[in-house]
């Protein structure tokens, strides 16, 4: 299994790997068990099963946020879902952000936008923020949303990611008997309709 950005084509190139996905469906996950076919973009980060060849068998897009833009402190930098985001346009930090749905550069990034984020986990100060390997605006609000963040402040009934509190006494954890501690990194799939913005 391979993780990593997307950062070129003829077959798909994974930060510089090249794997052959001619008889791969990329799919993306948009509720809980949901996957969907989708269009493999510059950017993203996906999980890639292969064999020893190089042949990929399962390629699958993992965002890493997907829901409404709260503010943004400044070009390139805002919040979504309780997280913090930020572009990258520096090659010798990491992949250069890409950006898509609409947005020509990161000026056009406002609050009250949906969007899909793709990137990776960076510490910085006390906590973590993500630095955007992919922005796509989104046209409206899915029905599920979707933060990836580190485990803090973890209790009987929820924890934290950054900023947001979640309440997860009823959800499932995947996989299977694994079990939840602070500092862990996770991804949370809920309903959009239980969002309270107060606590993103």
């Amino acid at each position: 299994v391979a993780i990593g950005t997307v950062n070129g084509f003829g077959s798909v190139i994974v930060d510089g790997i090249r794997f052959d996905d001619r008889d791969t469906v990329a799919v993306s996950e948009i509720g809980p068990g949901q996957d969907v076919p989708t269009e493999v973009r510059l950017g993203h980060r996906v999980e890639v099963d292969f064999t020893q060849t190089g042949t990929a068998s399962r390629l699958r897009v993992e965002s890493a946020l997907v829901g409404p833009i709260a503010n943004v402190s400044s070009a390139g930098h805002f919040v979504v879902l309780g997280q913090a985001v930020f572009v990258n346009d520096n090659p010798a930090t990491g992949p250069v952000t890409q950006l898509g749905g609409g947005y020509v550069s990161a000026a056009d990034v406002v609050a009250g936008d949906v969007v899909e984020v793709h990137g990776l986990l960076i510490a910085q100060g006390s906590g973590w923020a993500i630095q955007a390997t992919r922005i796509d605006r989104a046209g409206s609000l899915p029905a599920f949303l979707k933060v990836t963040g580190v485990i803090d402040q973890l209790g009987s009934g929820g924890f934290k990611l950054g900023a947001l509190t979640l309440n997860v006494s009823g959800a499932a954890v995947l996989p299977a008997g694994r079990s939840l501690t602070n500092g862990q990194i996770v991804a949370v799939l809920g309903q959009a309709g239980s969002l309270n913005t107060g606590n993103a």
